[in-house]
């Protein structure tokens, strides 16, 4: 369980990071 939990937490931060970079992008496509 413990592993489990450690690679859970590894896929919540690589999503957390994506949502940030996509919604960049979004906004930067809207400003430009």
């Amino acid at each position: 369980m413990a592993a489990y939990g450690a690679s859970n937490t590894v896929i919540n931060e690589v999503l957390s990071t994506w949502r940030k970079m996509l919604t960049t992008i979004v906004v930067w496509e809207q400003i430009l």
